[in-house]
């Protein structure tokens, strides 16, 4: 695979190209199209992490279980773009545990 080429193509393109490769499936192509070609609109819908951040921060998305399906966080993404990968860095940031500052003399962190 010639992957020189890839970062004067689209989206679509690239991951046609990327998932033609046996064993890369759509999530590697996205997070190669995010992290590797720094594309701003890039919303990977499948991811676990961003299905669960978006059931904790959009409540009554998921049907049944409370997990939204990777179509209804494509449709909740649609409003996002053209950068919809700007949306998933927090997303995934707002799955981090709290960190607490521990207590100065003073009592502040």
């Amino acid at each position: 695979m010639d992957t020189d080429r890839l970062d004067d193509i689209g989206d679509d393109d690239v991951t046609a190209a990327l998932t033609a490769a046996r064993g890369v499936g759509p999530w590697t192509a996205q997070m190669f199209l995010i992290h590797q070609l720094r594309r701003p609109d890039v919303l990977p819908a499948g991811d676990l992490g961003i299905r669960h951040a978006v059931a904790a921060g959009w409540p009554g998305q998921g049907q049944g279980s409370g997990l939204p399906s990777p179509a209804e966080v494509t449709q909740l993404g649609r409003a996002w773009r053209p950068y919809r990968t700007f949306a998933a860095a927090p997303l995934w940031a707002s799955l981090r545990p709290a960190v607490e500052e521990p207590l100065t003399a003073s009592g502040r962190g």
